[in-house]
């Protein structure tokens, strides 16, 4: 009998394009045993918006711990980097990743 030891999968990998030559990456991965979504990365790139950072506008994600970090949630602002000290969920996080989408969207108009 064989038995799968994968401890998580990879649930999601969409990518859309917005009008203004932008890209909308959302990856995750969940634990096969619990469903809960393990690592997260939602990301907002653009080069004609911001250069630095390979382009990536805003995103969040767990990737590793940066130093000085508590945990591995952070988020990436203009090339800036924060502690996403206020992580609950990856559906929270997700909703304030729109919220930063809908900002942007409202500054940079067709650009965007």
């Amino acid at each position: 009998m064989l038995y799968n030891n994968m401890a998580e999968i990879k649930d999601l990998d969409q990518r859309f394009n917005t009008k203004g030559a932008g890209t909308i990456r959302i990856e995750t991965s969940v634990d096969v045993k619990t469903g809960l979504v393990t690592k997260c990365s939602l990301a907002y790139v653009n080069l004609n918006i911001h250069s630095s950072d390979n382009g990536r506008v805003v995103g969040f994600d767990n990737s590793h711990v940066y130093p000085g970090f508590l945990t591995e949630h952070h988020g990436h602002w203009f090339g800036g980097v924060f502690e996403n000290k206020g992580f609950v969920s990856f559906e929270e996080t997700k909703e304030r990743f729109q919220r930063f989408l809908q900002r942007l969207k409202y500054v940079y108009g067709k650009n965007y």
